[in-house]
């Protein structure tokens, strides 16, 4: 995960520094956290992925929306990537059992 370098300060406290943060296990482990965080301060919102972002003490809410228009926009990607994945299962499902119908009435 992305850590914004405004977390730092507090993640010093944890004694976690940048360069820890280019292991992807620990990486991970913070974004999350950040997340958990500022989901704990505004709820399952976009604003707390605005605050993931940003920090929770940012006032900046021009960066902060503007990350959330780039999430929002992959999340509808993957969305999109996903329905498409799921109509082609069905229609390969469908194929194939009208292959099977197909076979059975020939015999």
């Amino acid at each position: 995960m992305q850590i914004n370098s405004i977390h730092l300060p507090t993640l010093a406290k944890y004694g976690i520094r940048r360069e820890d943060l280019f292991d992807a296990c620990v990486s991970q482990q913070v974004g999350a956290w950040v997340l958990a965080n500022c989901i704990s301060q505004f709820g399952a919102t976009w604003k707390s992925v605005g605050c993931y972002y940003a920090g929770p003490a940012s006032k900046n809410t021009a960066a902060q929306v503007g990350y959330v228009e780039d999430v929002k926009r992959f999340y509808e990607g993957y969305r999109r990537q996903q329905a498409e994945a799921q109509a082609k299962a069905q229609i390969t499902q469908v194929n194939t059992a009208s292959a099977v119908v197909a076979t059975t009435d020939k015999e």
